[in-house]
């Protein structure tokens, strides 16, 4: 799992959805390798709950050196589904 930093805003769906479409792949490295060889591999759903409304975000998926990698935004925490900004 990659969480990247330049996705790091307020929740806007919209904003995130364009981001991931147009984010460059190099400026992201393979935790496993360390290379940026990566390719995008697709995506999939995950809800997130803001202020008592589910939401459902598409999640990149990556692949580099075999294995596959979502990339999260920053807002997300992993395996919750509760934003980070409501952690708080």
């Amino acid at each position: 799992m990659i969480t990247h930093k330049s996705l790091n805003f307020n929740i806007d769906i919209n904003e995130y959805l364009n981001s991931i479409v147009n984010l460059e792949l190099s400026t992201i490295k393979c935790p496993n390798c360390l290379n940026s060889n990566l390719e995008r591999h697709g995506y999939y759903s995950r809800c997130i709950i803001v202020n008592g409304d589910k939401i459902r975000i598409r999640i990149l998926r990556i692949r580099c050196c075999g294995k596959t990698h979502a990339v999260l935004p920053s807002f997300v925490v992993p395996y919750l589904h509760i934003p980070m900004k409501e952690l708080h």
